[in-house]
Parts: structure tokens; sequence; C-alpha cells
């Protein structure tokens, strides 16, 4: 019997959650930098600025990691992540969008772009970035569990 493209999709998609189920979380989900951000000093410095949370030191850094890196997600993603800490959340909402342009799976992206939501109560936005991360690595990925506490923390308010 030939399969038709959904009883092949369908088989493709079970194999898949056997595998995941017995490795964890998939390599492809986490969001990594390309090799050549990982290695630039300035996308460190700007790790070290938001582990500082000094988020108004990391915004002009990385604007200039956007110029040099225009397709690369994590760079636009931290880049919302900033604006939205500083209370720019108009702003951070364009850059998430970016990021989501480049990677509609990026976990980080999608985390934040659900925080911001949740933040702003915006409470089924923000469900539906947790669908999406849900979907892109399970419930027992750092990005959903942080959302998921998130959202509960919201709908408490």
């Amino acid at each position: 019997m030939t399969k038709t493209p959904f009883r092949r999709f369908c088989g493709r998609a079970l194999a898949m959650a056997a595998a995941l189920s017995i490795i964890g979380s998939p390599a492809w989900a986490a969001d990594d930098p390309s090799p050549k951000l990982a290695t630039d000093a300035r996308y460190a410095a700007v790790r070290a600025h938001i582990k500082a949370k000094e988020f108004s030191a990391a915004i002009p850094v990385l604007a200039k990691l956007r110029e040099d890196y225009p397709s690369e997600p994590d760079v636009f993603s931290l880049t919302g992540f900033s604006l939205r800490k500083s209370g720019r959340f108009d702003e951070a909402l364009k850059l998430y969008a970016q990021a989501l342009t480049l990677d509609p799976r990026h976990l980080g992206a999608n985390e934040y772009l659900g925080e911001l939501y949740a933040e702003t109560g915006k409470l089924d936005l923000a469900r539906e970035r947790l669908a999406v991360l849900e979907a892109a690595c399970g419930t027992g990925c750092e990005e959903t569990q942080d959302l998921a506490k998130a959202i509960a923390a919201a709908e408490k308010k």
C-alpha cells in the first residue's frame, strides 16, 4: 500500500515522538548561537550584562550585534529581553517578532514573548506561546516551565 503524504507525516511524527521519549529534549530545539556569534567577545559581554541585570548596558551592544548578525535570532531575542526588562515593552515586542520571523520555534523568543504577554495581561496570547514551547520541547524544558510559572503568577493578580 502506498503511503499518502499525511500517513508519511504521521509515521515520521510517531518515530520522532518515540525517539524523543528515549533521548529527552531534541538538540535542534536548543537556542545555540552560531559558532561565529558564540565566539564574539561582544556576545559574551552581553550575556554577562544580562546575568548581572544590567539590561540598559546590554542594549547598545546588542544593537551593534544585530547589524553584524542580521540572521541570528538569539541577538534579536536577547535585545527584546533586555528592552522588556528595561520597561520598553513596545520595542521588545518588535524584536521578539523579528527573532520569531528568523526562527518561529526559537525557545527563548517564545518564552520571553509569552512573559511579555503575561506581564501585560494578555494571557490568551501568553498561552499561545506556551503551546508553541510545549510542541517544540515538551513540558520539561526550562523555557516551558518558566513561562508556565509567569502565566500562573499573572493569573493570581
